[in-house]
């Protein structure tokens, strides 16, 4: 039985330095050249239909929490407040404070970090 050879193509690409080499480290360890790791890469591409991980934006630069007015902070708190989190409001200052759930006839009591006084669970 005549064997035929196997068609392929050149793909040529820059890459930094570093990201090659500890690439490679990687590879040699697993035993894959890294020509396979780029074509096993490209038949995942073409198989998913797309990249074959996961591609985000970076997360957005801290708030500076320090610089803020306290308005400002139970603004930006406010943003990531999700109505399902059970919430504590103190009796003496008032401020809402979110915690942990915790189970349904607990002894534990919540005092305010602020002015001491005791929390209700909302």
């Amino acid at each position: 039985m005549a064997r035929t050879a196997t068609r392929t193509a050149n793909v040529f690409t820059r890459v930094d330095p570093d990201t090659k080499d500890q690439a490679e480290a990687i590879l040699n360890q697993l035993g894959i050249p890294m020509s396979n790791a780029i074509g096993m890469f490209l038949k995942q591409v073409v198989i998913q239909r797309g990249i074959p991980f996961e591609m985000k934006l970076p997360s957005p630069t801290p708030v500076a929490v320090g610089s803020m007015t306290r308005e400002q902070f139970d603004t930006e708190l406010q943003k990531g407040f999700d109505e399902s989190l059970p919430y504590w409001i103190c009796q003496g200052c008032h401020q809402m404070l979110i915690n942990p759930h915790l189970e349904q006839g607990s002894d534990i009591v919540w005092i305010c970090d602020g002015c001491g006084g005791y929390l209700n669970l909302q």
